[in-house]
């Protein structure tokens, strides 16, 4: 499943957003679901930015200053993984 990072709309296939133009990006399973989530009381997740092979990097705003700032998440398929997690 891919998405696009700017409006949020999921494709099957294709590389670009019909509505916006955007490149699409993949989506991990469990990612979507952290968007709009606020973590530690001051990290709202706006939209997922990118990912890797350990984890999903996400736009998320700090909430007391209201500042942009990048979120990086472990991928779920790796949190059993005591070294990669150690690695993270």
């Amino acid at each position: 499943m891919k998405y696009c990072p700017l409006c949020g709309k999921e494709y099957e296939q294709g590389d670009t957003c019909e509505r916006d133009g955007a490149v699409l990006v993949n989506a991990q399973p469990g990612t979507q679901l952290l968007i709009g989530q606020v973590l530690k009381g001051s990290y709202r997740i706006v939209e997922q930015i990118g990912q890797g092979g350990m984890a999903s990097v996400f736009r998320g705003v700090q909430l007391p200053l209201e500042r942009d700032v990048a979120v990086k998440v472990l991928l779920p398929t790796l949190h059993s993984t005591p070294s990669m997690v150690q690695r993270f």
